[in-house]
């Protein structure tokens, strides 16, 4: 898409999505992208089934907080696409240890 940007560059995700039990993205309130994010009304995010759980949690969180909104996505419109048949593979050690 003509201006498009990526979902890192833009929301600032958190690379290491794991490490953290309820990560956040890294806008700073007093920046243009807050702004930005204020005045959105839908977000279009391609390639989400490459996006970790936490990532898509973790944009959910900084919506809510930027946009003074507790709704899903701090109430925006947000449309998810991408190949489903693409996918990340599974992590091949359980988190409980079995």
């Amino acid at each position: 898409m003509a201006g498009g940007r990526t979902a890192h560059s833009m929301l600032q995700i958190p690379i290491d999505l794991i490490h953290n039990e309820k990560p956040v993205c890294n806008i700073k309130k007093e920046v243009q992208k807050l702004m930005c994010c204020r005045k959105l009304k839908y977000l279009f995010w391609d390639e989400i089934s490459m996006m970790h759980k936490h990532g898509l949690e973790a944009v959910n969180r900084t919506l809510q907080d930027l946009r003074g909104n507790k709704d899903l996505m701090g109430g925006l419109i947000v449309v998810l696409a991408g190949d489903f048949r693409q996918t990340l593979p599974c992590n091949s050690e359980r988190q409980d240890g079995r």
